[in-house]
């Protein structure tokens, strides 16, 4: 079973040497050019073989490209489908091209026995949630004055040095692993992947500096980041740090890279486009009305293959419930799931259909919402999303599906 095409256009992966129009192509549909310095990078990072390209004659017009991630979900890794690069022309808009991108990419997931969840960043929100995506994680945006005092009793900072990013690359690749093990919504970084996120082409720098690496003494965390000269208005100087990757695998680490933040000279603000929403740095500087925050969306997930997916994940406690799943996108998940944990955070995990009556109903959008464990089933209930059919199912479900820590994916692809 495989989508149809609109009439006159043609759904097939893109070939190694049709790999640049097809970047050429994406970049167009987001008002931007494809920079030449960037392109190798982004091609070697992708798998031809896992594109999808719609074209117009011999142009590509539209694509979607699938990254192949394992991220952590609660109790573990799972292979994960990271969804990219999908665009359409303007001139081929409003005429079912990306419906039938997003709707063949899904189908030959399940057909090819691929990835039981896709996961995506959206460029615009309001797309994906048609195509039965739902809303797993939130980020933090943070603008930090500089120079916070922390509060009394904060972890003592530890030593760090400031190191060359090419020289220590297999180290940083160590601390970000142990890290991506303790938190759900972090994937997995291939070789290539590295490259990419580290590049540091003169011209995506917009006036900064080049990156800058600081370790921790004991592996136990790192900081990449860029700096960037302000006005000095008064003869006061008005820089800003912009944080590239913040890792760290314990308090103290975290700490410490905050605190080395806070002290950079001539640096005015911290920006941090992209951290968790339980990041400690709320707890620990003395007035944190300084801390200029918002909750931003971020990683949206889509469940593939309801059983396998369900089957996949850990969860809160001993239980079993009958869930009713409704999906027009991906006909093949409707219809009633028995999930039965026997333990707490075991694997002791089964998830099969059913024709027992569903104690609860939900669509895709929400059972992908909540597959991280950030997102509370609750919520989704008072926004109206979830029906409960037993009583005190839902209060069930929502114990069941909760993570014991806050979802987060550091990087945007």
């Amino acid at each position: 079973m495989t989508q149809d095409a609109p009439v006159g256009i043609e759904l097939r992966p893109a070939t190694a040497d049709e790999m640049l129009p097809l970047l050429q192509t994406t970049e167009r549909a987001f008002g931007a050019d494809q920079r030449p310095d960037s392109a190798a990078l982004e091609i070697a990072a992708l798998e031809p073989e896992r594109t999808l390209a719609a074209f117009d004659g011999n142009a590509i017009v539209g694509s979607a490209a699938i990254y192949t991630f394992e991220m952590t979900v609660p109790g573990g890794p799972a292979p994960v489908a990271g969804v990219t690069w999908v665009g359409v022309l303007p001139t081929h808009r409003r005429r079912g091209i990306l419906s039938a991108l997003m709707r063949r990419q899904l189908t030959e997931l399940r057909e090819q026995q691929r990835e039981p969840v896709a996961a995506l960043w959206a460029s615009e929100p309001g797309i994906y949630r048609r195509f039965g995506y739902g809303l797993a994680s939130t980020r933090l945006a943070l603008r930090v004055e500089s120079r916070l005092p922390f509060v009394a009793g904060a972890p003592a900072t530890q030593r760090l040095r400031m190191v060359e990013i090419a020289a220590v690359r297999e180290t940083l690749q160590g601390i970000y692993d142990r890290a991506r093990a303790t938190r759900p919504g972090m994937v997995s970084r291939s070789a290539a992947r590295w490259e990419l996120l580290l590049a540091d082409a003169e011209r995506d720098r917009d006036g900064a500096s080049s990156l800058t690496c600081v370790l921790l003494e004991g592996d136990n965390g790192f900081l990449i980041y860029r700096t960037k000269q302000g006005d000095w208005q008064g003869g006061i100087p008005n820089g800003k740090a912009m944080v590239r990757d913040f890792i760290a695998t314990d308090a103290a680490g975290h700490a410490t890279l905050w605190r080395y933040l806070l002290d950079l000279d001539l640096m005015a603000k911290i920006d941090a486009f992209n951290r968790p929403v339980d990041d400690p740095i709320q707890h620990l500087v003395a007035d944190p009305r300084r801390l200029h925050q918002s909750a931003r969306d971020a990683l949206w997930v889509r469940v593939v293959d309801v059983d396998r997916a369900l089957a996949a994940r850990t969860y809160a406690a001993a239980d079993s419930i009958v869930i009713e799943v409704l999906d027009p996108v991906c006909p093949w998940n409707a219809g009633r799931f028995s999930l039965e944990v026997d333990g707490a955070d075991s694997r002791g995990v089964s998830a099969r259909r059913t024709n027992s009556s569903a104690d609860i109903t939900m669509s895709a959008v929400e059972l992908g919402a909540i597959y991280l464990g950030g997102t509370r089933l609750r919520d989704l209930a008072s926004a109206g999303f979830v029906d409960e059919h037993t009583a005190g199912a839902l209060a069930r479900a929502d114990r069941l599906f909760a993570g014991a820590v806050e979802p987060w994916c550091p990087e945007v692809f």
